[in-house]
């Protein structure tokens, strides 16, 4: 029998809101270590959690939204239940909407839609099925339709989904997509397109292009390959809206063999015919490319990255630099495009086991995190040339990601960009302003129920506050170990500038 049991409730509150000092503290309490919660930031109406709540054999599941306000008080829950053999795979929210996907794992899979509308404070089920053995990896969203990206090992798929009618449409996607991977990337802001990446290949075969799709699941335009320089294979691509007929597309490529990336490009088109193409390799940026090392196995030594860059650079050579970066959306800020990087590695440690009936053991490599070290901010102008760039490394305490998940945000302002990340006790972040990156910490005079959990996130919530929350563990004598996550609002009053 399994039983998952997650319940959520406010315990108390340090300072009331309109005072000098603006801390409210929750805890979210799991007693049970299966159990899940989603965070949804509704700005000033609070957040919403969504999860599940008891689980047995044979019964339905008990799932529960349940909206805290801006004081982090509980004020509305609602339950509702799915049955048994059912899966979440996905969830995104929509406007004021929140919708979870289940599905269930079988030949003929049938799938239930949970819509949450906040305000009404109401769950409304779709159910349905799906094509033959289905699988649903990847959910994505456009406007107030729902995209799903999967399928079968032999057949994958790109399904829209309309939840008023309860319909689904497969896209067809051109080329040959039985032995092709493809990936979702949603451009940031009011963008009308959902821009599907499609890599086929291997070798002098390999081929990378990017789709547009519109919520309807049409072709908004043109297919777009940015690299067909032979020898230089496309990695990955984000795409920036910047007017009915133009967009900037940005990623990572590689050249020849190189296992991870080698530089990072920028294309502009304009009325589907590309306009500006440049690529720069990690070697173009002297500050990042002596952080960056072997993109393999870490910053193990610097001098001789160091030496063979300056050495490799003299007699002409590019691309002879690795990384495993991770890319986010460019932006438009005071007449320049923003394109912030992050640059990190794989660990692996060392599993020794004993082999059975015999005076002997075996040794593997396990893959144990990645560790995320520095990162990069270009400032490209109109014609993708480079106005600055900066470098700088990102926090030791930063703990180690085994999902390889972006670890900055940023806050955008008409004067400043800030580019934020996680830290123990005061909020760390580099300040973008007038071609310039200066480092700012934000300090809080108050004292901090979370300053001895390091590896507490913080996210940007709404205006000048942030929201922090880590999960962590406890045990309590007579009981089971417990799994709670300490959510805290946070208002940053002082700044230091280094």
């Amino acid at each position: 029998m399994i039983k998952q049991l997650f319940f959520l409730t406010c315990l108390f509150l340090i300072v009331f809101p309109g005072r000098s000092q603006m801390r409210e503290v929750a805890r979210v309490e799991n007693k049970y270590r299966q159990g899940a919660d989603y965070m949804f930031l509704n700005r000033e109406n609070g957040i919403v959690l969504g999860g599940l709540v008891f689980a047995e054999d044979k019964k339905p599941m008990t799932y529960a939204f349940k909206h805290y306000n801006t004081d982090l008080k509980l004020t509305d829950s609602v339950v509702f239940e799915v049955p048994m053999g059912f899966a979440l795979f996905g969830n995104r929210k929509i406007e004021d909407d929140i919708y979870f996907v289940f599905s269930t794992y079988n030949k003929t899979p049938v799938y239930i839609i949970a819509r949450y509308r906040i305000p009404e404070k109401k769950v409304e089920l779709k159910r349905g099925t799906l094509p033959k053995s289905y699988l649903i990896i990847e959910v994505a969203s456009l406007k107030d339709k729902l995209f799903f990206r999967g399928g079968s090992r032999r057949d994958q798929q790109l399904l829209q989904y309309d939840f008023e009618s309860n319909t689904l449409k497969t896209i067809p996607l051109p080329g040959n997509v039985q032995d092709a991977k493809f990936l979702f990337y949603v451009p940031d802001g009011s963008s009308s397109i959902l821009h599907v990446a499609l890599s086929a290949g291997k070798g002098k075969g390999f081929k990378f292009y990017s789709h547009f799709f519109n919520e309807n699941g049409e072709f908004a335009k043109k297919s777009q390959r940015v690299i067909e320089e032979p020898g230089y294979y496309c990695r990955t691509a984000s795409m920036t809206e910047l007017s009915e007929n133009e967009y900037i597309l940005v990623g990572t490529y590689s050249k020849g063999k190189a296992v991870t990336t080698n530089g990072v490009y920028f294309a502009r088109y304009e009325n589907d015919n590309q306009v500006v193409n440049k690529r720069y390799s990690f070697s173009d940026f002297p500050e990042f490319s002596k952080k960056v090392g072997d993109g393999r196995t870490g910053f193990n030594n610097w001098g001789n990255v160091e030496r063979q860059t300056n050495r490799k650079t003299q007699k002409g050579k590019t691309d002879f630099l690795e990384a495993n970066v991770l890319i986010h959306s460019l932006f438009k800020f005071q007449g320049n495009y923003v394109y912030i990087i992050e640059c990190y590695y794989p660990t692996f440690r060392t599993e020794y086991s004993s082999m059975t009936n015999q005076n002997a053991s075996t040794a593997r490599s396990v893959f144990d995190g990645n560790v995320f070290t520095h990162a990069l901010v270009l400032g490209l102008d109109h014609l993708g040339n480079v106005v600055y760039d900066f470098t700088f490394d990102l926090p030791k305490k930063l703990l180690k990601d085994y999902q390889a998940r972006r670890q900055l945000g940023s806050i955008r302002k008409d004067d400043a960009v800030d580019i934020y990340f996680k830290y123990p006790k005061d909020l760390e972040c580099m300040r973008l302003s007038n071609n310039q990156l200066t480092e700012i910490k934000k300090v809080r005079t108050d004292s901090d129920s979370l300053d001895a959990v390091y590896s507490a996130k913080s996210q940007h919530w709404y205006g000048d506050y942030y929201i922090r929350y880590e999960m962590i563990k406890r045990l309590i004598p007579g009981e089971k170990k417990k799994e709670e996550t300490i959510f805290e609002t946070v208002k940053y009053k002082k700044e230091i500038h280094n």
